[in-house]
């Protein structure tokens, strides 16, 4: 039989609760693990960008259009404000799953930042050559 330790933490105002394996009793065939679920605690959002694609070629100052996903272990698909887009040379771009934005001319590193409910964050970066 499977021990679990019920622990808590407080974040940001935020209490947690988590159940955590603490191991099996001798001889038994039980495994530990969250809640006895297999399901990870706190692990981190996966980003993916789809479109534009890496190293492509855009014009400066007219709308690209920006589609990407952030999916986490626990809460599943991000949305809305989860999903943080940035340029390196612009700043703060846009936000959500999908925009049009323009960028000025140079080489843009255009990152997505995905943040789960847990504040646990992911990225993915392309780079634009804007002329």
């Amino acid at each position: 039989m499977s021990k679990l330790a019920l622990h808590t933490a407080v974040v940001m105002g935020l209490t947690a609760f988590a159940w955590i394996g603490c191991g099996s009793d001798p001889g038994s065939s039980g495994s530990g693990g969250a809640g006895g679920s297999g399901m990870p605690i706190g692990q981190p959002p996966t980003a993916k960008i789809n479109h534009p694609g890496d190293m492509e070629m855009r014009a400066a100052n007219m709308p690209i259009p920006f589609i990407g996903v952030g999916t986490d272990p626990e809460d599943g698909a991000l949305s809305g404000a989860s999903l943080v887009w940035t340029s390196d040379l612009s700043g703060k771009i846009g936000v959500g799953e999908q925009f049009d934005a323009p960028l000025t001319a140079g080489k843009h590193v255009i990152t997505l930042t995905v943040t789960d409910s847990d504040r646990n964050t992911g990225t993915a970066a392309i780079t634009l050559d804007v002329q």
